[in-house]
């Protein structure tokens, strides 16, 4: 009796040691895949972070460039300001 025990609890180790080795390759492929999903998306997100630097630089750009521009139409509405006040003045 005992020794059947025996014989059965070997069975069910060996069983077991079985679909633990079966199991072991397709949990590592679970986890390549959960790895590569992983720098998918770092890698998309990088792109995604890169696209909107690009974008922030040219917005900046585009302001700056407005900002001179108003600047100088705003010293030239001064100097003819300043003109048309000596023309008064003489």
């Amino acid at each position: 009796m005992l020794q059947l025990q025996q014989q059965q609890q070997q069975q069910l180790q060996q069983q077991l040691q079985q679909q633990q080795m079966q199991q072991q390759p397709i949990a590592a492929a679970a986890e390549n895949a959960a790895a590569t999903n992983a720098v998918a998306a770092a890698a998309a997100a990088a792109e995604t972070a890169a696209a909107a630097a690009a974008a922030a630089a040219a917005a900046l750009r585009h302001f700056k460039g407005a900002k001179q521009s108003l600047k100088r139409n705003l010293q030239q509405q001064q100097q003819q300001q300043l003109l048309l006040l000596r023309q008064q003045q003489q």
